[in-house]
């Protein structure tokens, strides 16, 4: 569990808490660990519950500002109490306290219901993703488990069925209505969920609409109440870059029109977001980037940008705010601390807050060595009220009513004569000044409070001096860095010079070396393929003359065979049988071969032939395969070799060997057809044909087994031969181009190198290097290459041969 000492607040409302002592004001704060309360008084934290200490969080029942917190009543203890409160904004609170609902006690084993949906994106394209539907909102993932939007329930308006999307329903949601649409199988469920937990979480109805829209009504308002095109004509565009929470730049182009901030795609030219001028609270202008903007929402989002032209932008937003009658927008150096409100952003804060933070100031104020303590009631000040002044600004009358004439100029007294170290600090002392001031009261201050407009044009004109100040500083500190640049550049433009210089001249003297290298190896190593090829083709032919041979003489023994086995049985039978096996082995219609030849055969020939024709067989071929294979293969393979072996390598060696592969593999396919079918005839004779296709099979796999190794063997060979070669040359040419290049270099570059370095270099230093460096590196790379060379094909020769 991570500590509480580093919870940071996140939102804060103005409370009731009902307890046993009665009803009492307080601060309730969600934080980013914890849920706490602090005295609105003194500022003093009086609670804490620790999210792995709360168990759940409800609105309650009998009243529509009520909710209930049940938390650990003991640390390390199951037993639980409740804790009622009562708050304005209800609906906010809960939404925020629920979106930690993940950390709750016991929460860890509830599962939420999700949907896998279609969505229609701002480019028109369907989507898929997932929608999963928390206490709080509806949450959307995208396949990938990626967090994309969170629709709250107190900001959904309603929900429409759409009726020419399968499984369709928009959402209405926002102030302005906006209109998202989605699609999934399980509309129903989904749609009885969304108000089941709406109602169990929050306390809220969200009804279905009663009226269907179609596709094109979602298109044409999709942006609800500025769907019309004054709302989406853009008056001035910018270019900027989104930034993602985690700093991705997603290019935008950020159009004003009348009354809205609209993101457009730069590819599409369609909307993104888009988001009302009166909604703005605050435009943030980054000192640390001079790009870097960020502009705030009353709705507490947030959107950062970075532009090149940053003022005017903040400029044209400013003007269009102005002119849609915001006058709460301002422009800030630091982001707003939202923890610090005290109620939501669109609206005023109430007047006891406000009366909270003008006491603040102005004890502050009076105290002394409190800079710090003063500085952070500024902040609190400017985030609590609005740009546009204090809401309630004039003394009720009643009795016993607080003077608020008083506490306004005790808080400008204080913020007058307070110290400003920082440009951030002065600002934000200026920015509360400045909401006083709008006050009849605080404009009244300037002839009512002795001194004041002195001060404040004092402290002025300190702030202008301080910026003079830095201005001529950074302005003799630029000048006296450009000297002690100017001094030192030479030395280092030099070094750098010599850098680029060496690193280019390796590109180009590697692109060279490569390229003659590749050309000399290309020569040599196709002439040792050619006198590996021309062993490797001798061992191919020998195998594929075998292979041919004992085919040969397969096909001899077997007619063979045939004919003397079929004598002994029928003369006649075996002369129909030979011819009509003949005439459908030409055909190539093995199938009528075996299904009427094997037939005929089997009924007539196999009872008799089984027992006396295998011994038969076996004697007489054994005998005729010894005396004729050996003649006919000393015959034929010199033929062979000689004719066909030199004409088709020199030709087309790759070719030749490709079509005579695909001949070998039909007659051994057409072979292996017939040992097949032989099998059903040669019952008993199958363990001799065993041993004899297993021979045939390693024959084939070795040759396979040789090819892929040669192909393998020749790719690593060139990889060693590179990376040795490439090595060799760079420490050779290395030492070749120190020496001589950078002599020539220092001579020749240093007399010519601030008006004409580059164009002097190149033509001298190129000169000298093409004539003494290649020299040097031809001689050096020529016999590392041959040694090599010779070195790492020797193996591969012994191994062929």
């Amino acid at each position: 569990m991570v500590s509480v000492e580093k919870n940071r607040d996140i939102v804060s409302y103005y409370c009731t808490k009902h307890s046993w002592r009665g009803k009492y004001k307080r601060v309730f704060t969600v934080g980013t660990h914890a849920l706490s309360t602090y005295n609105p008084g003194s500022s003093e934290q009086t609670n804490i519950w620790p999210y792995s200490d709360v168990f759940s969080i409800i609105p309650s029942p009998k009243s529509n500002n009520e909710f209930k917190l049940f938390v650990r009543k003991n640390p390390g203890k199951s037993q639980q109490t409740d804790v009622t409160f009562s708050c304005e904004y209800r609906l906010e609170l809960l939404t925020y306290a629920l979106k930690y609902f993940p950390k709750f006690t016991g929460s860890q084993t509830i599962e939420f219901p999700r949907y896998r949906c279609v969505m229609i994106d701002h480019t028109d394209h369907r989507v898929e993703v997932n929608l999963i539907l928390t206490p709080c909102s509806i949450e959307e993932y995208t396949v990938a488990g990626k967090l994309l939007n969170s629709y709250n329930y107190k900001d959904t308006q309603s929900i429409a069925r759409v009726q020419d999307y399968p499984g369709g329903f928009a959402m209405i949601y926002g102030s302005i209505g906006r209109m998202v649409l989605f699609g999934t199988n399980q509309l129903d469920e989904l749609l009885k969920n969304v108000e089941k937990e709406a109602m169990k979480g929050m306390a809220i109805v969200i009804n279905t609409s009663k009226k269907i829209i179609s596709q094109a009504d979602f298109m044409e308002g999709r942006w609800g109440n500025f769907s019309d095109d004054q709302s989406q004509t853009s008056l001035s565009e910018f270019n900027v870059n989104l930034l993602s929470s985690f700093g991705e730049a997603t290019p935008r182009i950020l159009c004003l029109s009348e009354s809205c901030v609209l993101e457009r795609d730069p590819n599409t030219y369609n909307v993104c977001t888009m988001q009302p001028l009166t909604d703005i609270w605050a435009l943030i202008r980054h000192g640390e980037d001079p790009q870097m903007f960020t502009i705030e929402y009353n709705s507490m989002v947030k959107s950062t940008y970075t532009c090149q032209d940053r003022d005017a932008l903040l400029a044209s937003i400013l003007d269009g705010a102005r002119g849609n009658k915001n006058r709460d927008i301002c422009v800030q150096a630091m982001k707003t601390n939202m923890g610090a409100r005290i109620g939501p952003l669109y609206l005023p804060v109430e007047e006891e807050v406000e009366s909270i933070c003008l006491k603040l100031l102005a004890e502050v104020g009076t105290k002394k060595d409190t800079t710090q303590t003063l500085i952070e009631a500024t902040r609190f000040f400017n985030t609590n009220v609005s740009y546009s002044g204090l809401a309630h600004a004039v003394t009720e009358e009643r009795l016993f009513a607080e003077n608020k004439e008083r506490l306004i100029s005790n808080a400008l007294g204080a913020l007058v004569i307070a110290e400003c170290p920082t440009v951030k600090e002065t600002e934000a002392n200026f920015h509360a000044m400045r909401r006083l001031v709008a006050s009849r009261a605080g404009f009244a201050a300037f002839t009512n409070l002795p001194g004041f407009r002195e001060k404040l044009g004092l402290k002025r004109a300190l702030i202008a001096f301080n910026q003079r100040a830095l201005i001529a500083f950074k302005q003799r500190a630029l000048i006296a860095f450009k000297q002690r640049a100017l001094i030192t550049f030479n030395q280092r433009a030099l070094i750098a010079f010599k850098q680029r210089a060496l690193i280019a001249f390796k590109q180009r003297a590697l692109i060279a070396f490569k390229q003659r290298a590749l050309i000399a190896f290309k020569q040599r190593a196709l002439i040792a393929f050619k006198q590996r090829a021309l062993i490797a083709f001798k061992q191919r032919a020998l195998i594929a003359f075998k292979q041919r041979a004992l085919i040969a003489f397969k096909q001899r023994a077997l007619i063979a065979f045939k004919q003397r086995a079929l004598i002994a049985f029928k003369q006649r039978a075996l002369i129909a049988f030979n011819q009509r096996a003949l005439i459908v082995f030409n055909q190539r219609a093995l199938i009528a071969f075996n299904q009427r030849a094997l037939i005929a055969f089997n009924q007539r020939a196999l009872i008799a032939f089984k027992q006396r024709a295998l011994i038969a067989f076996k004697q007489r071929a054994l005998i005729a395969f010894n005396q004729r294979a050996l003649i006919a293969f000393k015959q034929r393979a010199l033929i062979a070799y000689k004719q066909r072996a030199l004409i088709a390598f020199k030709q087309r060696a790759l070719i030749a060997f490709k079509q005579r592969a695909l001949i070998a593999f039909k007659q051994r396919a057409l072979i292996a057809f017939k040992q097949r079918a032989l099998i059903a005839f040669k019952q008993r004779a199958l363990i001799a044909f065993k041993q004899r296709a297993l021979i045939a099979f390693k024959q084939r796999a070795l040759i396979a087994f040789k090819q892929r190794a040669l192909i393998a063997f020749k790719q690593r060979a060139l990889i060693a031969f590179k990376q040795r070669a490439l090595i060799a040359f760079k420490q050779r040419a290395l030492i070749a181009f120190k020496q001589r290049a950078l002599i020539a270099f220092k001579q020749r570059a240093l007399i010519a190198f601030k008006q004409r370095a580059l164009i002097a270099f190149k033509q001298r230093a190129l000169i000298a290097f093409n004539q003494r460096a290649l020299i040097a590196f031809k001689q050096r790379a020529l016999i590392a290459f041959n040694q090599r060379a010779l070195i790492a094909f020797k193996p591969l020769s012994g191994t062929l041969r």
